[in-house]
């Protein structure tokens, strides 16, 4: 019994050791700008990344306060820059710039950054091209971490409401804490917010790089596990919660009762829902759910979210679904 005890203390400093190496060399490559084939080492390097990228709505030239929203895109033209692009963004007050705008009956996109489109430029948005391909007016009012809740807030106070008829929902698993949680904020609260999100934490203590490296090894020591919690508990996310808080959303308002939804998901690095919607929904028949079949391909390997070429691919299903549907 002691002898297996000693083996396992020994696996155990060995397999700490491992670890290290790996976030050492994680580093190392990151600072080279090298994105390594090695899955352990791979997985480090996004988790650094993510942990340390520039964050669009912490950047000052990028939003403005909105004592609802607690923020909003500010109108104008900002840069927003990480390792794996150089974007610049143009906002109205009709949303994200899409060209000049056709004739014809609009249709509004809403969503978090994936619709918004953080990691491309104006005219390679799905909004942008899908604009193209049908012909018609369409307003990108998504968002950067904004839940479905804000979303119709957003598009209530934008005016578009009345004007559009078939309003596009992006949705991601991690909308459904907001849909849940969210209620419109005070003044001060939605202040304080504004200021929790404006100043982004720094890395520059001795405790911040301590707390940071501490995650980072954690996240090292942890990831070969993780293939097996994938192979007891598969990769798939469940619908089935997210289900009723967007449902709900979508019910609050009488406005919406006479409008069309189209509804598809793009989760980070093209994570997948198991029972996801398709079709008509039972409970409000002017929802349509559709599972665009996004994947890996479609997402920047670091960053996570969507590519020029994964909107270019949203763009022509929608297409396709409008056709379908006679929209």
């Amino acid at each position: 019994m002691r002898k297996l005890f000693r083996s396992l203390i020994i696996l155990l400093i060995i397999y700490s050791i491992a670890s290290a190496v790996m976030l050492t060399l994680s580093v190392a490559l990151s600072a080279r700008g090298i994105i390594a084939d090695i899955s352990w080492v791979f997985e480090i390097q996004r988790y650094l990344y993510s942990s340390s990228r520039n964050i669009w709505q912490n950047q000052a030239d990028c939003v403005a306060y909105d004592e609802q929203l607690i923020y909003k895109p500010k109108n104008g033209t900002c840069e927003f820059n990480n390792l794996e692009f150089k974007t610049r963004l143009n906002f109205s007050d009709s949303g994200r710039s899409t060209g000049t705008k056709p004739e014809g009956d609009p249709i509004v996109v809403l969503g978090d950054s994936f619709a918004m489109g953080w990691g491309v430029n104006d005219d390679e948005t799905f909004s942008a091209r899908l604009e193209k391909i049908t012909g018609r007016p369409i307003y990108n009012l998504a968002v950067s971490s904004y839940g479905t809740v804000r979303e119709l807030l957003r598009l209530e106070k934008s005016g578009l409401q009345e004007k559009a008829e078939i309003i596009v929902i992006q949705y991601c698993y991690n909308d459904k804490e907001e849909n849940v949680r969210f209620k419109i904020p005070t003044s001060s609260e939605a202040s304080e917010k504004f200021k929790t999100i404006q100043s982004r934490n720094s890395l520059n203590s001795f405790t911040a790089r301590f707390n940071h490296f501490f995650r980072a090894y954690k996240f090292s020591f942890l990831q070969p596990l993780k293939p097996i919690r994938k192979a007891l508990m598969g990769d798939a996310i469940a619908f089935g919660p997210h289900y009723e808080p967007l449902m709900k959303a979508l019910k609050k308002s009488s406005a919406l009762k006479n409008k069309h939804f189209i509804i598809f998901y793009s989760n980070a690095y093209g994570r997948h829902f198991r029972n996801f919607p398709k079709g008509r929904d039972k409970q409000m028949p002017n929802v349509y759910f559709v599972d665009l079949e996004l994947d890996a391909k479609d997402y920047y390997y670091l960053d996570g979210h969507l590519t020029s070429a994964g909107h270019k691919r949203i763009a022509s299903k929608l297409a396709e679904v409008l056709k379908t549907q006679g929209r």
